[in-house]
């Protein structure tokens, strides 16, 4: 294995072995720690310096966070679902659904008006 500095201390893993797994298992930053006995924080790391996109796993070539919330905003528009439901699914909190949705174009106001009249009516 390499070294991982200049005082010639051995990598724990390898960190193309990392990226691979975690690539091919679809697997969150938390499991991919658990596998190699790693902290989450050292997988983001690695998955950082590997050139990794923020919230995708095609390298940053194919795939960056502003074609992520691209993405985000697209699924809310299409989908006509609350800022909720677009979190659980993207993984991601209500300021990166909102921020997206604002860059957009994608009139929260509106929609969250329309959800909430559609609850009362509901009840």
């Amino acid at each position: 294995m390499a070294t991982a500095n200049n005082r010639g201390r051995k990598r724990k893993v390898n960190h193309q072995d990392v990226i691979q797994w975690r690539l091919q298992n679809k697997a969150s930053k938390r499991k991919t720690a658990e596998h190699f006995g790693l902290s989450a924080a050292y997988v983001q790391e690695l998955w950082r310096k590997a050139g990794m996109s923020y919230q995708s796993s095609v390298p940053s070539g194919g795939a960056s966070f502003k074609k992520d919330w691209k993405a985000i905003a697209d699924y809310r528009r299409e989908n006509r679902v609350s800022v909720t439901d677009t979190c659980r699914v993207f993984g991601v909190g209500r300021t990166t659904v909102t921020r997206a949705c604002q860059e957009h174009g994608v009139n929260l106001e509106a929609h969250q008006a329309e959800l909430s009249l559609k609850a009362k009516a509901k009840q």
